[in-house]
């Protein structure tokens, strides 16, 4: 909330809100650090649905819009989105296991050493030898909670369609394409729909999508997913002829479960999840002749968790397309801050700068041409033989020049000349010089 100034008007104080402050930019090191983060962390559908459903539930809510709880409920929502931008960046939202229950006889192992069976609600204890001890039963007595039954519910309808020869099993991380050829050959022999129970495929780039967007590369990277099943059939056409190639469609199912009692109700999570199912394999099987997606997708709809039976409800491609694609594109990088394309190409920019201002400080200085200094020739006086050396001009051994090696002087009234012409010596002094030279010999 902005913040307010106390405005005195007829004997009562009130206040008004400023409007909100421009938001700085953002520094250099705050894009390089989010954008490291969205390029190394992955997301999976799952939990962005999850998300949907919870900022549903929150408008659904109509008790919190009297009285002013609309603003709680806005509140709740922001809430709940910086909660999952927290969880994301700390990576708790990549997918690595999909959720399944363990088959009857299989048994899991917890911190304490006790293990527990789901389907036969037994315990055990690991003795120190790593024997199991047998503990006594214990009974479930709790229900089951709605994603533990919409898990029951899948793995009945996949054995009723095992049971009825039209389900095929995929691996993880298996060759999706040579699955689909597959049972393309077998719907196209039989005449019938046949399903493929997908293991966990690595998501296909978004990167385009991304970028029409505005967003930088390389946008926003999901996880592996798992669709519950895929649907081939052999698309009939009116008036085809004989020698027309035969085409098969995929279509993308997915099973909810909701309960006993109320309605039937296709929430926004539903769409967007199936939705991007279909997209992703859109992706992954374009390469296939004669496989075309499907212009639908369904929802199987349990009541019953034990039972085969379901409700098929259709949600059409065309017009729930643009709506997902918001949600996906639009809506998920901006709760998450993802960088945008004028942002990255603004850290470039300072980058750039800031790699020619480091050239030119570490670039060595350009060197200046030595200027040779005529010096004056001085002939010695006293030893002959021996002339004398003139001290180094510099540090530099290389000036250190013999006195009889000193070119010529030059002309009187050469400008390069630094020191003036000393004066010729008289015979007086000369002689003066020589007597004194004498006398100091002598009284040695």
């Amino acid at each position: 909330m902005a913040w307010s100034t106390p405005v005195r008007t007829a004997g009562r104080c009130t206040y008004e809100y400023a409007p909100p402050p421009t938001p700085r930019s953002a520094s250099a090191i705050e894009i390089k650090n989010r954008h490291q983060l969205q390029a190394s962390t992955t997301l999976a559908i799952s939990h962005f649905s999850s998300l949907l459903a919870d900022l549903t539930a929150s408008y659904s809510d109509t008790g919190s819009h009297l009285a002013g709880g609309g603003r709680v409920t806005e509140r709740t929502r922001l809430d709940r989105i910086e909660s999952f931008r927290e969880d994301w960046m700390v990576g708790a939202l990549m997918r690595v296991i999909p959720p399944a229950l363990l088959p009857e006889g299989e048994e899991e192992t917890f911190s304490d050493g006790t293990r527990y069976s789901l389907g036969g609600g037994t315990a055990s204890s690991v003795a120190s030898d790593g024997s199991p001890c047998p503990l006594p039963l214990r009974p479930r007595y709790l229900p089951f909670d709605p994603l533990e039954r919409g898990v029951i519910a899948e793995k009945t309808i996949k054995a009723d369609l095992n049971r009825r020869n039209a389900l095929l099993i995929h691996e993880d991380f298996a060759s999706l394409p040579r699955m689909a050829q597959r049972a393309i050959r077998r719907t196209l022999r039989t005449g019938k729909a046949v399903y493929v129970a997908p293991g966990l495929l690595a998501s296909p780039s978004w990167v385009k999508e991304y970028e029409q967007q505005g967003w930088a590369r390389p946008g926003i990277r999901w996880g592996n997913f798992k669709p519950d099943l895929i649907r081939f059939e052999e698309v009939k056409t009116k008036g085809s002829a004989e020698g027309e190639p035969r085409v098969v469609s995929f279509e993308v199912v997915e099973i909810k479960y909701q309960g006993q009692s109320g309605r039937e109700v296709i929430y926004a999570n539903y769409k967007v999840q199936a939705l991007f199912y279909h997209l992703a394999l859109t992706k992954l099987l374009s390469a296939i002749p004669s496989l075309i997606p499907s212009h639908r997708a369904s929802l199987w709809i349990s009541r019953d968790p034990r039972s085969p039976t379901y409700n098929e409800k259709p949600l059409a491609i065309r017009t729930s397309l643009a709506f997902v694609e918001h949600h996906l594109f639009v809506l998920l990088p901006q709760w998450l801050h993802a960088v945008t394309k004028v942002e990255w190409a603004s850290y470039e920019e300072r980058r750039e700068r800031l790699r020619l201002a480091k050239k030119l400080e570490t670039a060595p200085p350009t060197p200046t041409p030595l200027r040779v200094i005529a010096l004056r020739q001085v002939e010695p006086v006293v030893k002959k033989d021996k002339p004398h050396s003139l001290l180094p001009l510099s540090s530099d051994p290389r000036s250190h020049v013999p006195l009889h090696e000193l070119p010529p002087l030059p002309d009187e009234d050469d400008h390069d000349l630094r020191f003036p012409p000393l004066p010729d010596q008289t015979e007086d002094e000369l002689a003066d010089l020589l007597g004194g030279m004498a006398l100091e010999a002598t009284a040695a």
